[in-house]
Order: structure tokens, then C-alpha cells, then sequence
């Protein structure tokens, strides 16, 4: 049966915190009351949780939201404060009433004599498999307030290229989305008139004119239909690519696309050199640290590749040996790694690995929309041409036929 950590009023002036076994969170709610106590917080294991300040409906924690209490905690030990007293002034810092309610778990955690990368664990839906395991590394090796700070500015950098990737590709949906909606306008309204002029007229109309009609009627008779495949195939593409096969395939094709599929591949590269280059130069075992990594990347290709390389250590083998065995590495990479078991600097390798392809990456995003804008933008005319010119057409010749 699960079990739940709450706290929960007993009187108006006693609190208890503690732990209740039950099928789920309404159960152990109703339990805690029929025990004559007021449940102010209960979770279950970081997934199910029950505050009673905000009922929390929607928990919601930013990015952002982290790496400033990441940066606040380091600040506060550092300063020679210890692990409870900093949680407790950070919880009571914090405005964001989800996050408060989780500092507040791990304060009580803590005080109850537990590590604070077992308090991490329980909640390991904001707290990720590679943060917890460099905080454990920080604690045993006692330098949990640099690990904390170099954790945050991982962070920053990996938010900062997320945003530039946003920010680049904002433009190009922007004008995607206006030029759609321009020609359904078109599409709707406008030329269903035109339809109507040429009918009156009777003459023979050109040819692109006569496609652009037979697009519009099919448009306007069966859009229901249209729309109704439109979101057939959205729902369908999300079910499939939310499966085990569908986030396989999705994922090799993203590392193929034109232009993109590398700057994706770069950044993926960039992010599992960099977690098993820190989880190895904190004290993790190579094979746990694959095994980290391996639950940590965003790309299913590169865990499928994490647990091979674990398998094949398990076996004896080399990182290097078994990163050529593949071509989801360049050979630039598996000849540095190869350099670094050599001079058994690899972890250090890794992460200069990792900042060079994160600053290639933001190079090729760069090209690559240097690239995309021009190429929307002359398609996008191109269709918009199209429509204007076959339109103009027809009334070009009834100016010829009556001069």
C-alpha cells in the first residue's frame, strides 16, 4: 500500500509530522481526519500532493523558479548556515505557493535526520535523476554549496539555449500562421465573389484562375471534412508519438531534418556530454552515471546509446570503443574521449566537449534561420502570388476584349 508523508494539526497549538499508509491522497485525507487531525499537507512520494493553503490545483513550478532557490540555497550555506535553517528562510522567501509546500517537505526531511538527496528524491518530478545525484556527490564530498551553484549555472545555460532556439523560431511561426490565415480569408471570402463576377461574365477563364476556383469550392464544401481530418491526424500523431515506438521514431526523425536535425543533434550531444562529464567528475561511478544519463537526456536515440555504453562497460569495454561502434557520435568526439580515458581525464573532456557543441549549436541556429526566414518568406509570396495574380488575370482580359 502507498505511503504518504503529511502534516497535519492535532490541536491549535501541536503539529505532527509523519507518515500514513493508504490506497491513494483522497484516502489518506480521510483517514488523517477520522483520526481526529487536520491535514495541512500530505504527499505521496512526490507525485500526489495536498496543500491546504492553495489546494494546489495547478502546480505550476517555473525554470526560473528553481534556479533561484538552486542559487539562494548555495548562498545561504556558504554563508555557514545549515541545510534546515537555509530551507526554512527560503520557505518563507518564496512566493509560489507549490514550491513553499515542497521546501517546507524537505525542512521536514531534513530535521528528521534524512539526506537532503533522499528529501530531492521524493520529489523527482521537479527535481531530475542527474540534479539529485550531484547534490548526493556535493553532500558526501561536503561541498553541497559549490555543487548547488554550479548546478544553477548548468541550468542558465541550458534555459539560455532553449531561449534563443524559442526565440529563433518565433519569427518563422509568426509568419507561418498570418500567411494561413491570409488565405483562408482568401480562400472563404473573398474569391467565392469573384466566382460569382467570372459566372456572369461567361467567358472562358485561364487556367491558373480555374485551379484557384476548384481549390476554393472544394474548400468551402468540404471544410467540416477537412477539419475534422486535421484534427484526426494531431490527435493521432500525439497518441502515437506519446508511445514507446512513436518517441523512437519522432526522435530519429527530428536528428534527420534538414538544417535542424543537426543544431538538435548538437545540443543533444552538448547535454549528455556535459551530465556524465559532472556526474564522473563528482565522484559517480561511470556506470551509475550512465545510467543517470541515460534517464536524463531529452532524446531518445542518446538513451537508447547511454545503456549501450553501460552494457558494454558492464563488459569490459572502453567509452571510445563503443561510441565508433555507432555514427550517433561524430568522430571528433569519440577521438576526445578516447584522449581523455588515455589521460584519465575524461570527465573533463566530456565537459569541453559539451561547451564547444553548445557554442556550435547556437552558431548553427543562427545559420539555420538565416537560412529559414528567406525560404518561408519566398514560399509563402510565392502562394500569395499565385492567388492575386489568377485572380487579376480574368480581369485583365475583359480591360483587353472591351478596348
Amino acid at each position: 500500500m502507498p505511503v504518504f508523508t503529511y502534516k497535519a494539526k492535532k490541536s491549535p497549538t501541536e503539529i505532527i509530522v509523519d507518515e500514513i499508509e493508504a490506497e491513494d491522497l483522497n484516502s489518506a485525507i480521510s483517514k488523517l481526519k477520522r483520526e481526529g487531525l487536520f491535514p495541512i499537507f500530505v504527499e505521496k512520494k512526490g507525485k500526489e500532493i495536498f496543500h491546504l493553503s492553495s489546494i494546489l490545483v495547478f502546480k505550476k513550478i517555473s525554470s526560473q523558479d528553481i534556479n533561484i532557490f538552486i542559487r539562494q540555497l548555495s548562498s545561504l550555506i556558504h554563508s555557514g548556515l545549515a541545510l534546515a535553517k537555509a530551507l526554512n528562510s527560503l520557505k518563507r522567501q518564496t512566493n509560489n505557493k507549490y514550491l513553499k509546500s515542497i521546501i517546507e517537505n524537505l525542512e521536514s526531511r531534513i530535521q528528521k535526520g534524512e539526506s537532503f538527496h533522499s528529501a530531492l528524491n521524493k520529489h523527482s518530478e521537479i527535481f531530475s535523476p542527474f540534479f539529485i545525484n550531484i547534490v548526493r556527490a556535493g553532500e558526501a564530498g561536503g561541498i553541497l554549496d559549490e555543487t548547488l551553484k554550479r548546478l544553477a549555472e548548468i541550468r542558465d545555460r541550458e534555459e539560455d539555449l532553449k531561449s534563443q532556439l524559442r526565440g529563433a523560431l518565433a519569427y518563422p511561426v509568426l509568419l507561418i500562421v498570418v500567411s494561413v490565415a491570409t488565405v483562408f480569408v482568401l480562400l472563404a471570402f473573398i474569391i467565392p465573389r469573384f466566382v460569382e463576377m467570372f459566372e456572369e461574365l461567361g467567358q472562358a477563364l485561364p487556367l491558373p484562375t480555374q485551379i484557384l476556383l476548384a481549390i476554393s469550392n472544394l474548400f468551402n464544401n468540404f471544410w467540416p471534412i477537412f477539419l475534422i481530418v486535421i484534427v484526426v491526424i494531431i490527435v493521432a500523431f500525439k497518441r502515437y508519438t506519446s508511445s514507446e515506438k512513436g518517441v523512437l521514431l519522432f526522435d530519429k526523425i527530428k536528428l534527420k531534418l534538414p538544417l535542424l536535425g543537426e543544431v538538435l543533434r548538437q545540443i543533444e550531444i552538448s547535454r549528455f556530454a556535459r551530465t556524465l562529464g559532472m556526474l564522473l567528475k563528482n565522484g559517480i561511478p561511470i556506470l551509475e552515471a550512465l545510467k543517470v544519463t541515460s534517464r536524463t537526456t531529452g532524446n531518445k536515440i542518446f538513451a537508447i546509446e547511454a545503456q549501450r555504453f553501460y552494457k558494454g562497460i558492464e563488459k569490459g569495454k572502453k567509452l571510445s570503443g563503443l561510441m565508433k561502434e555507432d555514427k550517433v557520435f561524430p568522430p571528433a568526439v569519440t577521438d576526445l574521449v578516447a584522449v581523455g580515458e588515455e589521460s584519465a581525464e575524461l570527465e573533463q573532456i566530456l565537459i569541453d566537449i559539451s561547451e564547444s557543441y553548445e557554442k556550435e549549436s547556437q552558431m548553427r541556429i543562427k545559420t539555420f534561420m538565416s537560412v529559414l526566414e528567406p525560404v518561408l518568406i519566398l514560399i509563402l509570396g510565392t502562394v500569395v502570388a499565385f492567388i492575386v495574380i489568377s485572380m487579376l488575370l480574368p480581369v485583365f482580359e475583359i480591360d483587353i476584349l472591351l478596348k
